[in-house]
């Protein structure tokens, strides 16, 4: 077991189980205030589409929230966003003093990742909504079981339905037995990650331990996935038990890579990769993106993990206290929208070169192989230099803390140009909002 040192409470993690502290935890309210899955239903399209009787996939709320969307730039020859549809699923369902908390993000493009996320997404809800809540869970062990039963269930049902690979990462929040804090359970396989932000401490990782601190990462690599990676199996390299606490009014969520890459000073242009000099590339500039980029690096300071991960986080950070408007009440929902904003943001420039270079080579007729594989090195050569990682991304976050049902109105808030609905109700479903934005100007600037 190992404790990781970041600001704020200890994130405790391990490979196995029964290496991790246990903490009590206070019987579980059954009754259930948001629930909702996205984009475009979640884990209501695979069959049987009703997962667990009374609970309905549509009710957002302030204080669990999620949102999805595609940073991948129109096609004009398709006519279509590349990439699509978007492979990430999200959902949450909160109740009086708990909520659980599923992130998954297909491998790859298309309809099977797709399907294999929302089979991942479902079989793992339906299992801790049945388990969880039936009186027997006494302590955070207990949870963590059903949790490792529950991504079981998830494999399963990507198998059943001929699914292809999936990351998945699950948490649930539940109070500590005589105390005001309370657990954050998380268990995750692959690069989909876990984060509590507290508004002393800041933003910590609750997944860190689930890759080597002291490495790079390999971005193209996601770490680990259910579903059929080896023959039948699933890849469960990097499963990690995560335990961490939280104070009530913080911020827990979760993120697919299309948030949390964005984020790294490498990433987004702010800092060099550390590398061995055997590792550095001598090849002169081909392109004058590369040309500005090669002048841009000479600049910027040489990060390790260690600092990429705290830059990382300090971002974070800066994006969910930014931009707060007066009397501005921080949520799950705001907190979605800055972080999600701050991504489009980032990627704005890329995927707008990008849309550009698609127009204007999309005119050319009868190319030949050797001028596509041209046009493809070239138009490569050119997004190098501009920060930002296109992908799918999606967050689903949840305030910590007890809850009180009651009918509240309905108002507005504003971040930036990005309008949301700021107060959801479960008993108005014409409150809620689109689960998966745009990024046209109307919303984002």
């Amino acid at each position: 077991m190992t404790k990781w040192q970041q600001k704020g409470p200890p994130v405790h993690w391990s490979q196995r189980l029964h290496e991790l502290p246990v903490k009590h935890v206070n019987k579980l309210s059954k009754e259930v205030f948001a629930s909702y899955s996205g984009p475009a239903g979640g884990l209501t399209n695979v069959e049987p589409k009703q997962t667990d009787g009374t609970i309905s996939w549509t009710n957002k709320h302030d204080r669990a929230y999620g949102i999805a969307t595609s940073l991948y730039e129109f096609n004009p020859l398709s006519k279509a966003t590349t990439g699509d549809p978007i492979a990430d699923v999200l959902a949450i369902c909160a109740r009086v003093n708990s909520a659980i908390l599923v992130m998954a993000d297909g491998v790859n493009w298309g309809d099977k990742p797709r399907l294999a996320a929302r089979c991942a997404v479902k079989a793992c809800m339906s299992h801790l909504n049945k388990k969880l809540y039936t009186g027997k869970v006494n302590t955070t062990r207990d949870i963590f079981e059903d949790m490792k039963v529950a991504f079981d269930e998830a494999h399963r049902l990507i198998m059943e339905n001929e699914g292809t690979m999936t990351t998945l990462t699950a948490t649930v929040v539940v109070q500590i037995k005589g105390s005001e804090q309370f657990a954050v359970c998380t268990l995750n396989v692959g690069d989909s990650l876990g984060f509590v932000y507290n508004k002393e401490s800041g933003v910590r990782e609750a997944t860190a331990g689930c890759r080597d601190p002291n490495q790079t990462r390999d971005m193209k690599l996601c770490g680990g996935a259910l579903g059929p990676v080896d023959g039948m199996n699933p890849d469960l390299t990097n499963l990690t038990y995560s335990l961490t606490v939280a104070e009530p009014g913080d911020l827990v969520f979760l993120t697919s890579d299309g948030i949390s890459d964005n984020f790294d000073p490498v990433v987004a242009h702010r800092a060099v990769a550390e590398r061995p000099i055997t590792a550095i590339c001598t090849c002169p500039p081909t392109t004058v993106e590369q040309l500005e980029k090669q002048d841009m690096d000479e600049l910027l300071p040489c990060f390790d993990p260690p600092r990429r991960q705290h830059d990382s986080l300090r971002h974070m950070e800066m994006a969910i206290v930014s931009m707060e408007a007066p009397n501005e009440n921080l949520n799950a929902s705001t907190a979605c929208a800055k972080l999600l904003q701050y991504v489009v943001n980032k990627t704005e420039a890329k995927r707008k070169r990008l849309e550009e270079l698609n127009e204007q080579f999309s005119g050319q007729q009868d190319q030949s192989p050797a001028t596509r594989r041209s046009i493809t090195k070239q138009i490569s050569s050119i997004m190098q230099g501009l920060p930002g990682k296109l992908d799918h991304a999606a967050i689903v976050a949840y305030q910590v803390g007890h809850f009180e049902i009651k009918k509240r109105p309905r108002s507005i808030g504003h971040v930036g140009n990005l309008q949301e609905v700021d107060d959801w109700s479960c008993n108005h479903p014409s409150n809620f909002y689109t689960d998966s934005f745009s990024y046209s100007p109307q919303h984002f600037t």
